[in-house]
C-alpha cells in the first residue's frame, strides 16, 4: 500500500516536471521572463556609457556634454537589445558653442549568452539638431558626418561653375546640366563630391553640348564634337590632387 502512494507520488511529480519543462505555454511563460530579464539588465547607466563614448569618435563635434538623457523605450529584435534615445546636449562645431537635442538609436551586442554588461553600438548614427534650428548634423555609425544628398533641381559650382541636378534616369545615373564644359578633372570632383555619391554615375551635358562626359567609380568617359571618345582613369592622391591616365 505504502508502495503504491510512494509510486503515485513519483509519478505525479515526474508529469509535473515534463509538463512544465515541455509545455509550450510555459516555455512562452519562460521566454517573457527571460527576455524582460535581458531589458532589465540593459540599463540607463549603461546607454549612457556607450553613448558618450560613441559621441568622441563623431569628427568636427568637439567637447559634447549630455546634459539630459532619456531611454524611450527598449525593445528584443534579432537577439539584441535596440535602445531608442533622446536628450539635450552642449558642443561646439567649428569653433561655435551650441545648446541642441539629439536622437539615436542604440544596439547591444548578442544577448544569447548570459552576459549581464552589453557593448552598446549605434549603427544608424545619431542625429543633432541646435535648439534655434540654425544647426543640423548628421553622423553615421564611423562618426563622419552624413552629407545630405543633392535633390532634383538643385545645384553645386564647381571653380566657379554651375552643375544643376536635372533628373535621374531609370538606369539610375544622374544628368547634370553645366553652364561651361567641365574638364575630366572637374568632373571627377563632381562625381567625388559628398552631394553627388551616386553609383550609377553622373552624365554631363550643357545646352549646347549633349551628353560630353560620364563619371562612374573611377572611370571617365569623354566625348569630343568631332565624335571621339576618350577614356581615362582617375584617383585622388595623397595631396587631395586628382590623378587620371588615358585608356587607350
Amino acid at each position: 500500500m505504502g508502495k503504491g502512494i510512494i509510486a503515485l507520488i513519483l509519478e505525479a511529480l515526474l508529469f509535473l516536471f515534463f509538463y512544465t519543462h515541455w509545455n509550450p505555454l510555459f516555455e512562452e511563460q519562460r521566454e517573457q521572463e527571460r527576455n524582460l530579464s535581458v531589458l532589465n539588465s540593459v540599463t540607463t547607466d549603461m546607454c549612457k556609457h556607450g553613448l558618450d563614448l560613441y559621441l568622441k569618435t563623431c569628427k568636427g563635434l568637439q567637447n559634447p556634454i549630455v546634459n539630459s538623457f532619456k531611454v524611450v523605450s527598449k525593445d528584443i529584435e534579432a537577439s539584441s537589445v535596440n535602445c531608442k534615445i533622446e536628450g539635450d546636449i552642449v558642443f561646439s562645431y567649428n569653433g561655435r558653442k551650441y545648446n541642441g537635442t539629439f536622437k539615436t538609436e542604440g544596439s547591444t551586442d548578442s544577448i544569447a549568452s548570459d552576459n549581464t554588461e552589453y557593448n552598446i553600438s549605434f549603427f544608424n548614427g545619431i542625429h543633432i539638431r541646435d535648439r534655434k534650428n540654425n544647426l543640423s548634423l548628421q553622423f553615421d555609425y564611423l562618426g563622419d558626418i552624413v552629407v545630405a544628398q543633392l535633390k532634383i533641381g538643385e545645384s553645386i559650382k564647381i571653380e566657379g561653375i554651375k552643375c544643376l541636378f536635372e533628373r535621374k534616369w531609370d538606369s539610375g545615373e544622374w544628368y547634370m546640366k553645366t553652364s561651361k564644359i567641365l574638364t575630366p578633372v572637374q568632373m571627377y570632383k563632381v562625381y567625388n563630391n559628398p552631394k553627388c555619391k551616386n553609383p550609377d554615375g553622373i552624365r554631363f551635358s550643357t545646352d549646347k553640348f549633349l551628353l560630353y562626359g560620364f563619371v562612374k567609380s573611377n572611370q571617365i568617359l569623354v566625348s569630343k564634337e568631332n565624335g571621339d571618345v576618350y577614356r581615362y582613369s582617375a584617383y585622388v592622391d595623397d595631396n587631395n590632387k586628382v590623378k587620371l591616365k588615358r585608356i587607350e
